[in-house]
């Protein structure tokens, strides 16, 4: 019986391994923590939007009983030999296989900026979030122990895609919360989103990035397109000006790469760390090994790369698990074909933003879909149980926020 291991549990590994739970073969899944965690909502933790926990869910009651759970952080992919490195609580393992599937997500890319990765914080994990939370706190409590030093109120999130858009709207929002909270006015309280292109959203349809921009700039945020951070600090960030801007909290979410892993196992990447693979999502020279999600420079129509989105991952996902399904029968596999639903971006708890099937919504209606995708995710991996414990656990988490 062929031995299938699948590499990460996010997005794309877990919607593969849910479907593979009558395959005729062996199926693993590894992942560095016991939980699948919804990145695409890491930002609503920051500012008290959602309890850590409501993001997780637990891969055990995930996992359909046939496929294996192997929790241990990948070190090393060695494709010649069909082999893995892992660390377990155990110690180090080695894990062989027939076919691999790479779905071990993205990496911040900080292009050798000096001093970010140092003093910028991400937003890649449950435990990013957590540290981005608390590095707000600890600034703001500083500047009450320490009053001269002003620029402790100060926030930077540094890049204007999605996750920063997306993190800028909850700060925004929850300002008036955070002055309450720490006896501020929220005046004190400056908010600067840093993008290096010429606006927000950059790619995505225009009207979204007007939209976004307005809101923001009515939040009282201070954008700043076209200009670049030439340099991060323990207070803050030099621009390409020479202008520094003083900051208790610097968020990086200026870039993305493949997982590190990829490019060091030794297949063919981009510039971006992300594997090249063929319309079967297979990097070269190598059939019985595909790649997944964020590790992969999938194409679209025109030979464009697709973005690294949760949407793109989930397809690829569900479509491998079919893939595979014909690969261990023997039969030819259907190639790859991506498909875009639309986007949406939640900006704050009471506004939302989206381009569906080519259509703009805005506020509440874009607000229910949002929640609905993250609800139809959890239903399609965990079942209507796992389902309505979380709606429960969202509704009563909201409900005591309104509370306060």
């Amino acid at each position: 019986m062929k031995h299938i291991v699948i590499l990460g549990g996010g997005y794309a590994g877990v919607s593969a391994a849910v479907r593979l739970r009558d395959i005729k073969a062996q199926v693993t899944l590894v992942n560095h923590h016991s939980y699948h965690h919804l990145t695409t909502l890491l930002h609503q933790p920051v500012v008290g939007r959602r309890e850590y926990r409501d993001l997780s869910l637990p891969l055990r009651d995930v996992l359909p009983r046939p496929v294996q759970f192997q929790r241990g952080r990948v070190l090393k992919i060695v494709p010649l030999e069909n082999r893995i490195e892992i660390q377990t609580r155990d110690g180090r393992k080695n894990m062989t296989c027939d076919i691999m599937v790479i779905a071990l997500g993205w990496q911040p890319q900080f292009f050798d900026i000096p001093g970010l990765r140092q003093y910028g914080l991400t937003l890649d994990s449950l435990n990013a979030s957590r540290l981005v939370h608390d590095r707000i706190e600890e600034s703001l409590i500083a500047f009450d122990e320490n009053p001269e030093q002003n620029w402790r109120t100060s926030i930077i999130v540094a890049g204007g895609g999605l996750s920063g858009v997306e993190l800028m709207g909850e700060l925004a929002d929850s300002r008036i919360k955070l002055a309450r909270d720490f006896d501020l006015e929220p005046k004190d309280i400056k908010l600067y989103l840093i993008e290096g292109s010429h606006g927000l959203l950059h790619g995505l349809d225009p009207w979204l990035a007007d939209q976004a921009a307005a809101y923001l700039q009515q939040k009282q945020v201070v954008c700043l397109a076209n200009t670049r951070i030439t340099e991060g600090l323990a207070d803050g960030v030099v621009l390409s000006d020479g202008t520094k801007i003083q900051a208790g909290a610097i968020i990086w979410t200026g870039g993305v790469r493949g997982n590190m892993l990829v490019e060091e196992s030794g297949l063919e990447v981009n510039r971006e760390g992300r594997a090249i693979v063929n319309e079967f999502l297979q990097p070269k020279g190598y059939d019985n090994i595909f790649v997944l999600g964020d590790c992969a420079a999938a194409t679209g129509e025109g030979g464009n790369i697709l973005p690294p989105t949760a949407q793109l991952a989930v397809q690829q996902g569900n479509w491998v698990a079919g893939a595979l399904r014909s690969l261990v029968k023997g039969e030819r596999m259907e190639p790859y074909r991506p498909r875009m639903e639309g986007i949406l971006l939640s900006i704050g708890r009471s506004h939302a933003l989206g381009v569906v099937r080519g259509h703009h919504v805005s506020g509440r209606i874009a607000g229910m879909l949002k929640d609905f995708i993250a609800y139809r995710h959890i239903f399609r991996i965990g079942g209507l149980s796992l389902t309505l414990r979380k709606f429960r656990e969202w509704r009563t988490y909201t409900a005591l926020l309104r509370r306060r």
